[in-house]
């Protein structure tokens, strides 16, 4: 008998609405032509959070970033959600953490940019 748990697992629903948070941040901040969101979330200089896309496959979620060399974030490319333990390398907790990042990050972004310009779009909610 095996002991691991082989039924497969849907993407919870947690995740599936921060995914589209984080798409839906991401168009506002195309949309409104903001600069690309950086982070100082583990560095002492500035990283680039310049995420191309977010798609899921199955079980497996994928971050796409653009290529920014050195200064870029370095996101997984792919989260495996099936992996529900804390110390799990690209598991499910590393997956909700960078998707809370991203939205973090491009909130923040957003919002900057629409107090510089001293604009805010009564249609928006962060």
């Amino acid at each position: 008998m095996s002991q691991h748990n082989t039924t497969p697992v849907k993407l919870l629903k947690a995740v599936q609405n921060k995914i589209d948070k984080a798409l839906a941040l991401m168009e506002m901040a195309k949309e409104y032509d903001v600069d690309v969101p950086t982070t100082y979330d583990g560095s002492t200089m500035a990283s680039y959070v310049d995420i191309t896309d977010i798609k899921v496959k199955g079980k497996y979620v994928y971050i796409e970033e653009a290529e920014h060399g050195i200064h870029a974030y370095g996101f997984a490319k792919r989260y495996n959600t099936n992996k529900v333990g804390d110390w799990d390398a690209d598991g499910l907790a590393d997956c909700k953490y960078a998707l809370n990042l991203i939205c973090k990050t491009y909130r923040k972004a957003i919002k900057a940019d629409f107090k510089a310009r001293n604009y805010y779009p009564t249609n928006v909610t962060l």
